[in-house]
């Protein structure tokens, strides 16, 4: 009898947990167990499945998140070479995957600023500095390039 108290209580305060964060994969993923230990299985199967679907999801960000960070580095060791041209199509490449990345549009901008392209990166340094990140730096790269621009 104890022992079923306990699973209720567990499966009480799983479903409790997924009613908080619906997206967290854990939850559904013991509470699966559980239900499938309680001769639940059709019960327990449907969660074990939300588990798999949410786990894989997270996932694929973890992975994109990482591309997205190597592409950006690449880059920024491209510039470092002295070959900005290359070093924009990793950036555009990483931009593609992670439109909010503020330091993208940051190293972006420098890369066009490093061929001459101030106007062009304008737009990117504004746009970096809206998304947040590393607003001083960003800023401080803005100043540069409209000093730069001729009036």
């Amino acid at each position: 009898m104890a022992a079923l108290e306990r699973d209720d209580e567990a499966e009480q305060a799983l479903r409790k947990a997924i009613e908080l964060q619906p997206t967290l994969p854990e939850p559904h993923y013991v509470l699966g167990r559980l239900l499938m230990n309680g001769e639940r299985s059709d019960e327990g199967k449907r969660e074990l499945e939300i588990f798999k679907e949410l786990h894989d999801r997270r996932d694929g960000e973890d992975h994109r998140r990482g591309r997205i960070a190597t592409l950006n580095r690449q880059g920024l060791l491209l510039l470092e070479q002295g070959k900005p041209l290359n070093a924009i199509v990793l950036f555009e490449r990483a931009m593609e995957l992670g439109p909010r990345e503020g330091s993208v549009h940051a190293n972006k901008a420098l890369a066009l600023m490093e061929i001459g392209n101030v106007e062009g990166a304008l737009p990117l340094l504004e746009r970096a500095i809206e998304l947040g990140g590393d607003e001083e730096a960003f800023g401080e790269i803005l100043v540069r390039a409209r000093a730069q621009i001729p009036r």
